[in-house]
This record gives structure tokens, sequence and C-alpha cells, in this order.
């Protein structure tokens, strides 16, 4: 049973390698993807300026050459009135060429396919252009009319021109050019359809090579990581013997002095205030070393009542406290009982207040509240002390992190004891968070479910 549940809880750490993996993964295919995916916009935006351009020119080259003949022939002054013949020949992708007077009256009609016509002045019908405008037209052949039955189920595309014809200065009439395109545009969709397909093809494949390459290049570095664990966690786990023994020592010494004030007896007292400093150094290592272990979150979860435990810490920093004149407090109900791993608990409550009383000057005051909601437990430790600047907040549950490092370094901190702290905290599905201001004290508070589910 103990070892499901750990499996499990096994299963929910964050695994620092596999999320570092993942964002590699999603960096590198990301970028692949940005470069790719402007490679073929800038492709088909150059495709469709080259062809399309192309034929905007074709169309106005087509337009100069008719527009001097409509000047002389069409609207001259010895042009007749009436409706001109049909041109025979029109280019080879010409759709319609039709010239109308200022009044409307079509005096030019040339189609390549005379059943069209009505669709053709259907779109010229409302265009009287200022100047020459080129458009990009669809025509859509009607299904239910029978005058088109050879031509349904397909569609133009027209790029249509409109030039006003002046002479002497007045626009006597509009002259109307259409290019069909529709080949030119199915090609360019048809492009558009396979380099997209291409890209998404090559977007998979490197998402699936910067999974394989980002991988690979964190093995060396989650072997050192690895290495560099065990290294800690073993190296921890034998210096805990010997700094035991040295301080038994130092304290068999210390019983057997003499004078207090003597030289030797100060020697011994620095030796002692080290031998402790470097002892919970040691235990604060081993702790982050099992915090990064694959039970990391292998707790040992009971029903327990954390008020006797947490008055009985307060007695054991009330020495520290008085030394400082610092009033120190709880308030807590006579039973705060949570599911949790009481000794990890009252491990974060240690630090909390080894913190608020090396922070706090003399004369100030540190309170702790232990209160029950209705699904989980509210620690808080507010102290009066210099407090944490808003840039410092960010970072101080990082390992070794240090917002005033001259001050922690007097006072024998290492930076590890919030980090341990946040650990606890993560590892019971909880949450901690700090309100503080420079000057004014700062306020931890932590919630953690009380486990009432069970």
């Amino acid at each position: 049973m103990k070892r499901d549940k750990r499996t499990k809880q096994a299963k929910k750490t964050t695994d620092v390698f596999r999320s570092t993996h993942k964002r590699l993964t999603l960096f590198y295919s990301g970028i692949f993807s940005v470069f790719l995916i402007l490679f073929v916009a800038i492709v088909l935006f150059i495709l469709y300026q080259v062809v399309f351009t192309e034929q905007e020119r074709e169309l106005r080259q087509l337009a100069e050459q008719e527009i001097a003949e409509l000047r002389r022939e069409t609207f001259g002054a010895t042009a007749p009135t009436r409706r001109l013949p049909r041109q025979q020949f029109l280019a080879e992708n010409q759709l319609f060429y039709y010239v109308q007077t200022a009044e409307g009256e079509l005096v030019v009609s040339n189609e390549g396919i005379d059943q069209l016509q009505p669709l053709y002045l259907n779109l010229i019908s409302s265009w009287t252009p200022n100047e020459t405008e080129i458009r990009q037209e669809t025509i859509t052949i009607p299904l239910e009319n029978p005058d088109f039955s050879e031509f349904q189920n397909f569609d133009f595309t027209v790029l249509a021109l409109a030039r006003p014809v002046q002479v002497d200065g007045e626009v006597v009439g509009t002259m109307y050019i259409g290019l069909d395109i529709s080949n030119i545009t199915r090609i360019f969709r048809w492009a558009v359809i396979v380099l997209t397909g291409l890209a998404v093809l090559f977007i998979g494949l490197g998402i699936v090579l910067s999974y394989i390459m980002s991988k690979r290049a964190l093995v060396p570095v989650q072997r050192s990581y690895n290495q560099q664990r065990e290294l800690v966690a073993n190296a921890s786990h034998e210096l805990r013997t010997p700094l035991s023994t040295i301080l038994s020592s130092i304290e068999v010494l210390e019983m057997e002095r003499e004078e207090k004030d003597s030289f030797t007896g100060r020697i011994l007292d620095g030796l002692k205030h080290e031998v402790r400093r470097m002892t919970v150094l040691v235990s604060d290592l081993l702790t982050l070393a099992q915090a990064d272990s694959p039970d990391a979150n292998a707790l040992i979860r009971n029903w327990c009542n954390l008020t006797p435990a947490s008055e009985q810490l307060i007695e054991s920093f009330k020495a520290r406290a008085t030394v400082k004149k610092i009033d120190l407090t709880i308030e807590a109900p006579a039973e705060v009982n949570v599911y949790a791993d009481c000794d990890k608990l009252i491990q974060l409550l240690s630090i909390l207040l080894d913190n608020a009383i090396n922070y706090t000057p003399e004369g100030g005051s540190v309170a702790v509240t232990l209160q029950m909601r209705s699904d989980s437990l509210l620690l808080a430790v507010r102290d009066t002390g210099i407090g944490i600047e808003a840039a410092d907040q960010e970072h101080i549950f990082e390992r070794f992190y240090r917002a005033d490092k001259a001050r922690t370094r007097k006072e024998g901190g290492h930076g590890l004891g919030l980090a341990i702290g946040k650990w606890i905290v993560d590892a019971h599905g909880g949450t901690i968070w700090v309100e503080s201001a420079p000057g004014e004290g700062s306020l931890f508070q932590v919630s953690i479910p009380s486990g009432k589910d069970r």
C-alpha cells in the first residue's frame, strides 16, 4: 500500500529534465517552423507577384494598343454613332472587349463566348472608373439557366481592366477588357496547397528531429546532474556521523573546563557554533538531495494534531528570541488535525521561525498562527523584521538565493531553508507565498490540504 502511494506521488513529481526536454523541443521546432512558414510565404508572394503582375502588364499593354484606335475610329470626328460589327479575333486568353459611350451605349462588343455576354455585361454594368482600374473577379455560371447548360460547374476568374476614353480632354466613353486567368489561378491554388502540405510535413519532421536531438543533448547533462546529486547525498550522509561525534566531544570538553571565560572556553564555544552550523548545512543538503530523488514526494502521511508539536517548537525557539528581546507567540486551536507528514510540517515551521528571528531586530515580534479551514490548513508566520524587496520575493524560494548576502553570512544562513520549505509544501500539494515590504516586516503563509476527504 505504501509502495503504491509512493508510486502515485512520484508520478506527480515535476521532472525538471522532462520539462526542459519539452521546452527545448518546442523552442527548436518553433524556430524551424517559423523559418519554414516565412520561406513558403515569401515563395508564394513572389510567385503571385510574378504571375499576376505579368498578367496585369499584358492587360495594360493590350489596352494601350486599343485606345489609339478607339480615339480615331470609334470616337473621332468622322466616326459613326452606330454599333460597330463584332471583331473576329481576340487575344488568346481574352474573354471580352467592350466599349461604351459616356451615355452608356455599347458601341463595340466582342466576346470569346457569345452565350456569356449577359454575365460579362453584368460585370461591367456598374463600373465607371475615373482612371484606369484593374479588378480580379469571379464569374459563376448559374446552374438553373438553360442557356448556360454547357458551361455548368465551371467558373471563370477574370482579370478585368476599365479605362476612360478621352478625346480632346473630354471623357467620351469607357473601354473594358477581360482576360481569363482561371488556369493561372487554379495553378496558383494548387501551388498553395502543395507548398502548405510540404510545410506541414517538414514541420512534423522538424518536431520529431527536435525531440530526438534535444533528448540526446540532455543525456550528458542529466548524467552529470545525477552524479552530482548522488555525490551530495552520499557526502552529506557520511558527514553527519563525524560532525555528531565532534559536537559530542566539544560538549564533553565544555563540561570539564573550569573557567567559563578562559581562552580555551572561547575556542570551544566557537567550535561548537561552527559545528552546529555545518550540521545544519549538511542536513539541509541531504534533505535537498532527497527532494531531487525519484521518491521525493514519498511522504510519511498520517493523521496528527499539529498544535502540541508547534507549541513545543515555539518553546525551543524562545531562548533565542529572549536574547534578542523578541516577543514570540503562537495562536492555534487545541486541535489542528491534518493528514500529512507532520514531521515535515514541523520542519517547515522551524525554517520559517528561524528566518523570522534571524531577520527581526531587537524588540520586535514574531507571531505564529495555525488555522483550520474547510478543506485546508493555514499556517502563517508574521514578523516585524527588515522585510523583503519586491524584486527579491520572486527568488527567495530558489536554492542558495540570499536577498541580503552580507547579513545572511553574518546570521549563518546558506540560502537553503526556504527552498526546503517550498519543497515540503509542494510535496503536500499546497502553496506558499509571502507578503512583505522593506522595513515593514514579512508575512509567510502556507496552505496545506487537510486531507478531510480521506
